[in-house]
């Protein structure tokens, strides 16, 4: 973490709800890794185990998954020696902070929010009733990001009304207690939603094992998901001509090629391969796979083997550091604020 009293602090968390995968990485890890790198930010990275519990039910699989995420952190290329990496139940003040900035919420405000809206009619769907933590999520993401004074949360578009949010009630807070909070910086990440590879819903766990590429996965484990991977309905045989926006593959190259791993004119031959029906969809899958192994994929397995090899007790080690940097640091803001409303926190 940046030792300069004036860099700006950034600050991202990511549920513990499984592997992570490449969703997760070109969505929102690699930025991690470029704002780690600069001089100018002190970076604040979380798991986001209290939001966890929103879906996940599963102590076990929730305990492992908290590892494997810092895990995944390190083997992306973050630093703990430049950044912060905390699990946020380490920092009871944040649930603190939660309740003081529910009580300057509305319940209407909350029940317009697109998350809570999306969630709470696919649960519908499946018979099953939105939890209150569904409801209120959006009250402790604004908490995680006032309670340490982040400058800039980097986030994707879906989570862009969240920070909004947050905006929100930092401004309704310094209006009836006086100026306290800053108001942070939306730093919306390009947009990159990537698709699973066997259904047009985004990359993740819903999607399945087979239709989703984890970092812990092995090349040959990675190659085995990707070479069956459904392409566009029209191609049956070789010669017959596809239409790649019609196939995840084809939308897969599109990233790589959005954010500048393709080299030039790689997205063409692509194109005009498959429309033109010169080239199989074997081949199509094998670039796909070979550009992201030699752009990222491959060094982000043996970073992983290299940590994971140190066993548990490396990660935790981590974490419990950087949980007490963290703490440290949200700990007076929010004591600052519970005071502000008028709450009492020494009495002695």
């Amino acid at each position: 973490m940046s030792t300069d009293t004036q860099a700006k602090v950034a600050l991202s968390l990511i549920r513990a709800t499984g592997r992570t995968h490449l969703g997760n990485y070109l969505g929102a890890v690699r930025s991690f890794v470029t704002l780690d790198a600069r001089e100018d930010v002190s970076c604040i990275f979380g798991v986001a185990t209290l939001h966890s519990l929103t879906t996940q039910g599963d102590p076990e699989a929730l305990r492992r998954d908290i590892r494997g995420v810092v895990l995944d952190f390190l083997a992306a290329g973050i630093d703990p020696e430049r950044s912060v990496i905390f699990d946020q139940t380490a920092v009871p003040e944040t649930l603190q902070l939660s309740w003081i900035l529910s009580c300057l919420a509305t319940a209407g405000r909350l029940e317009r929010m697109h998350h809570w809206k999306e969630k709470k009619d696919k649960l519908a769907d499946l018979g099953q009733a939105a939890n209150v933590g569904l409801f209120s999520y959006p009250v402790l993401m604004a908490a995680d990001i006032l309670g340490p004074g982040a400058d800039i949360v980097p986030v994707g578009e879906d989570q862009v009304q969240h920070v909004e949010f947050a905006r929100e009630l930092a401004r309704r807070f310094n209006h009836q207690f006086g100026e306290y909070f800053k108001i942070p910086e939306v730093l919306e990440r390009e947009a990159i939603r990537v698709p699973g590879l066997s259904s047009s819903g985004k990359m993740g766990k819903s999607e399945g094992e087979k239709a989703t590429l984890y970092l812990s996965d092995s090349y040959d484990q990675q190659w085995n998901k990707v070479k069956v991977a459904p392409t566009d309905p029209a191609r049956v045989r070789l010669k017959d001509p596809g239409d790649p926006q019609k196939c995840n593959i084809g939308g897969m190259h599109r990233i790589l090629d959005q954010i500048g791993l393709h080299e030039a004119g790689a997205l063409q031959w692509v194109n005009e391969g498959c429309t033109q029906a010169t080239m199989g969809c074997f081949p199509c899958k094998k670039k796909l796979l070979d550009v992201m192994e030699e752009a990222f994929l491959r060094d982000i397995r043996e970073r992983r083997e290299k940590f994971a090899a140190k066993g548990d007790g490396f990660v935790d080690e981590i974490i419990a550091a950087g949980n007490q940097k963290a703490r440290a640091r949200i700990q007076p803001i929010v004591e600052g604020a519970m005071q502000k409303v008028g709450l009492i926190t020494r009495w002695s």
